[in-house]
C-alpha cells in the first residue's frame, strides 16, 4: 500500500487483474468512486494499476477491494 498524507486524505495503489478494455477501466473507476470516502479513483489500463485518493476514517483497502470485486475484477495491494 502506498499512502501519502494530503490534508487528511491518503493515496492507495491497487493492482487490478482482468481489465482488458476502456469499458473495464471505466467500470472499475465508477464502482470504486461510488464508495463513500473516496474522492478520486483512476485506473490505468496499460499497467493494471488503480490509484485511489480516500479518507482513511471512512475507507480501508477491504472496501476498495470489495468495490473492485463487485465490478467483476480482482484486486490486491500494490
Amino acid at each position: 500500500m502506498n499512502c501519502n498524507a494530503d490534508g487528511g486524505l491518503k493515496t492507495l495503489a491497487v493492482v487490478v487483474s482482468g481489465m482488458s478494455c476502456s469499458h473495464c477501466q471505466r467500470a472499475v473507476e465508477e464502482a470504486v468512486s461510488a464508495v463513500d470516502g473516496i474522492t478520486h479513483a483512476s485506473a490505468a489500463l496499460e499497467t493494471g494499476m488503480l490509484t485511489v485518493v480516500y479518507d482513511p476514517r471512512k475507507v480501508d483497502f477491504a472496501k476498495v477491494q470489495d468495490a473492485v470485486v463487485r465490478s467483476g475484477y480482482e484486486a490486491r495491494q500494490g
